[in-house]
């Protein structure tokens, strides 16, 4: 039998990824505060990847009115669920 050690599965996990870095097939991208719609596309273009679907959702604040709770929108959220493009994989 043979004296050589058998690598630890932290050892294995770190040459997988050192060699080669696979990107996911669908990621979501969340447009930032003070980023315009076209600087978010571009940079998901950037990223390798085609967004495909936008999703648009209120921000909502908890207010008193009267005595009441009332929620009220204070903005929106856009989030982009892209996929990756073909040349990319």
């Amino acid at each position: 039998m043979s004296n050589k050690k058998k690598p630890s599965c932290a050892q294995l996990k770190n040459q997988k990824g050192s060699t080669s870095q696979k990107k996911r097939k669908k990621e979501r991208f969340t447009k930032q505060a003070n980023e315009t719609l076209d600087a978010c596309l571009d940079r998901i273009q950037l990223a390798g990847y085609m967004p495909v679907r936008r999703v648009e959702k209120p921000v909502f604040e908890e207010v008193l009115e009267n005595g009441l709770k009332v929620n009220k929108v204070v903005s929106s959220s856009i989030e982009f669920d892209a996929i990756l493009i073909k040349d990319e994989q």
